[in-house]
């Protein structure tokens, strides 16, 4: 790939899409209930009172219903005296860039660095209006995709390569992830699953690869949740059920998945033969 083609797919794609973003959030960053509890949390541990939100009676409690790291992050831009809603502009707009051109280096592995087919995918990402949209809010959302993009990077690599340095790496970005949102514990179950499947090893070493993996992906929740026994008796105020997968839950997939593609106005059958056509070019770029 020249300096031209590496220019325009992991710099002016991602900067212009920056600049979209931008123009989203010129009145401000986006905010609804969960917004003002991660930048309350911010604002408290700044002023040295650790972690504390809102509860739904509206007393201070210990934050336990959300992970740490994105509330830490904007206190962090907040000791150098930014305002933390700013903050969480300046930072969606810094992981939106970084995100896509993660993306790029990704998508360039998948379709083994055939350009066009990189590039409209570069595209596609950069002008997601749902997207945009989602990274217009002081979210955790953002900052857990910019890690779990890089968490299956750094997996891609290590399944590659089989390089311990990547299988460190990828389950760092796996640990903050889960720092970030809990449903991270999906994208460790994903990569140990992916590990033992398809790591061209014997049976020892895929379990030694995957004891690592999950020591160093879970071992920083592991001590949150220890905290949070300690602050609040509870480990993350949330229920914990077992929900079978069903039909209608396989519906909501399709619609969910063609939602990022596809006009949501658009008539259902219009949009599961879009859907449809877009499947059959992955499978056909991938080969």
């Amino acid at each position: 790939m020249n300096k031209l083609k590496v220019f325009i797919q992991f710099f002016l794609i991602p900067f212009c899409s920056a600049l979209i973003l931008a123009q989203f959030t010129r009145f401000g960053v986006g905010a609804n209930p969960d917004s003002v509890q991660y930048i309350f949390a911010a604002k408290n541990l700044l002023e040295g009172n650790g972690l504390l939100v809102y509860s739904i009676n509206g007393e201070i409690v210990p934050m336990t219903h959300w992970p740490p790291l994105y509330p830490i992050i904007l206190a962090l831009f907040g000791y150098f005296g930014v305002n933390l809603s700013t903050s969480a502009n300046y930072l969606n707009m810094l992981l939106w860039f970084t995100t896509i051109v993660i993306f790029s280096f990704v998508i360039n592995q998948v379709f083994s660095n055939n350009y066009l087919y990189s590039i409209l995918a570069t595209i596609f990402l950069g002008t997601s209006i749902n997207l945009l949209r989602l990274y217009s809010f002081a979210w955790s959302e953002p900052i857990y995709i910019t890690f779990m993009l890089l968490c299956i990077y750094y997996l891609y690599r290590y399944l590659s390569n089989i390089s311990l340095f990547s299988l460190i790496l990828s389950a760092g970005f796996a640990s903050l992830s889960f720092l970030t949102r809990y449903a991270g514990i999906s994208l460790i179950i994903t990569a140990v699953f992916s590990i033992f499947l398809l790591t061209q090893k014997n049976a020892i070493y895929k379990i030694k690869s995957s004891f690592l993996f999950s020591i160093i992906a879970i071992g920083g929740n592991l001590l949150f949740f220890v905290r949070n026994y300690l602050v609040g008796n509870n480990i993350t105020n949330r229920d914990v059920t077992l929900k079978i997968f069903n039909l209608y839950d396989l519906k909501q997939l399709i619609y969910s998945f063609s939602s990022w593609f596809i006009p949501l106005r658009l008539p259902d059958l219009i949009r599961n033969a879009i859907s449809f056509i877009i499947i059959l070019f992955i499978i056909t770029a991938v080969r």
